[in-house]
């Protein structure tokens, strides 16, 4: 069994090793206090930012699984583009993935990213628009949603006594990630790029004229 790592019993704590110490002088004091401001709006906009990749998971869910019953193109007393045999389809998709899905204690993020990727593998309309990259990239981004939401930033000294910097990490009991420019970047461009991607796919389901004709998942009805 893989060792678990410690974390600090409180978040934005100096964390030393043994026999290391630490002068806190008044410049690292102000530095420490700005890293904490910092860290901790940061922690709030991986949240926020987290919720609205769900939300947009959510929307799209519902344009596969309901096509067309959001447009606001079409009016309360006209048909939506929905034949008998896609809405059949459909159904027994929902009923596989979610009635009868016995691993599923709750609707979290996690099953909303399996159940949009299990969908994209048995609807050629949505394979197109949702490629395996885009779900790793939503997995990778709920681990850091989950990661900030449940772990403490800690902050090691780094350098000789009197000239120490602060170095930034975000400690869990599987690894501890340090919080540079790089990992700032890369973070922010796997946001972009599920926002795209997921705006993208929203927008082509909603305008996918072929469920007009027969929408139906052809691997679903076994055709």
């Amino acid at each position: 069994m893989k060792k678990r790592e410690d974390i600090p019993p409180y978040d934005s704590w100096i964390t030393l090793n043994p026999g290391e110490s630490v002068t806190i002088d008044a410049t690292l004091k102000a530095e420490w206090d700005r890293l904490k401001k910092v860290l901790r709006e940061y922690r709030g906009t991986i949240l926020a930012n987290a919720f609205q990749i769900e939300m947009q998971v959510d929307r799209l869910l519902c344009e596969i699984l309901f096509p067309a019953s959001d447009d606001p193109n079409i009016k309360p007393e006209q048909n939506i583009p929905l034949t008998k045999g896609s809405a059949k389809a459909l159904r027994n998709l929902f009923d596989e993935f979610v009635l009868k899905a016995g691993t599923m204690p709750t609707i979290s993020f996690g099953y909303k990213i399996e159940l949009l990727g299990n969908l994209a593998e048995q609807i050629g309309e949505v394979k197109a628009v949702v490629p395996r990259s885009l779900i790793k990239t939503l997995n990778n981004l709920r681990r850091i949603r989950n990661n900030f939401a449940h772990y403490p930033v800690t902050f090691i000294p780094k350098g000789p006594g009197g000239e120490q910097t602060l170095e930034i990490v975000l400690a869990t009991h599987k690894a501890q990630y340090k919080l540079n420019q790089a990992y700032f970047e890369s973070t922010d461009a796997m946001f972009q790029e599920a926002d795209e991607g997921l705006q993208a796919a929203n927008e082509a389901m909603r305008n996918n004229l072929s469920r007009e004709q027969d929408a139906a998942p052809r691997e679903a009805l076994g055709e």
